[in-house]
């Protein structure tokens, strides 16, 4: 009966307020009750989900964020080749880290890469272009499994954020910002 209030909205949006310093925190306080009040909702409990329509506190936008050449190179030199070579077919590709790490020969066809997305559960199939730099990238690349980025030991990725951590610290790039969910908007923008 305390959700059907009609003041219920303002409780919830002071109780979500005080961890408005940490505004990722708060909005995760808010997610897990509006889960909650939906079940509620579906079980015939509430007539509406009072979390519904209440505003997130955090906001990040890094559509504008991308690796420029240089700092892309930079990582490169750094990096292991195995790092290197993922960092080089995110910017190419645009894909996810975690589509970039399922990613196999089989995938490339004669125009194409085509890929099911871990992200929508198989549902949505990306479809990538084999533009110039792509292919000569695609070339320079070593078979040494079914999957096209492997680790040193030639295996398919296991600690991939490790190494990735590892190669930002090593060219100096951890403190700058990007992240590696940036090149999927670098691939974007070129």
């Amino acid at each position: 009966r305390q959700f059907d209030r009609p003041k219920i909205r303002v409780d919830i949006r002071r109780w979500r307020n005080k961890w408005k310093d940490r505004p990722r925190t708060a909005d995760t306080g808010k997610q897990v009750l509006s889960r909650i009040l939906s079940y509620a909702v579906a079980e015939g409990g509430l007539a509406t989900n009072p979390c519904e329509g209440l505003p997130n506190l955090y906001q990040n936008n890094r559509a504008d964020i991308i690796w420029d050449t240089g700092s892309l190179e930079r990582l490169c030199k750094h990096a292991s080749r195995e790092v290197a070579n993922a960092a080089r077919l995110a910017a190419l590709t645009g894909l996810r880290q975690a589509d970039l790490l399922k990613l196999a020969w089989s995938h490339v066809g004669t125009n194409s890469m085509e890929i099911t997305t871990v992200k929508s559960r198989g549902k949505r199939t990306a479809i990538i272009p084999l533009t110039r730099d792509l292919t000569r990238l695609l070339k320079t690349l070593p078979r040494r499994s079914t999957v096209i980025l492997t680790n040193s030991d030639g295996r398919p990725w296991r600690g991939f954020g490790s190494s990735w951590n590892k190669a930002m610290k090593a060219s100096g790039l951890s403190e700058s910002g990007l992240h590696f969910h940036d090149l999927r908007g670098t691939a974007a923008t070129n």
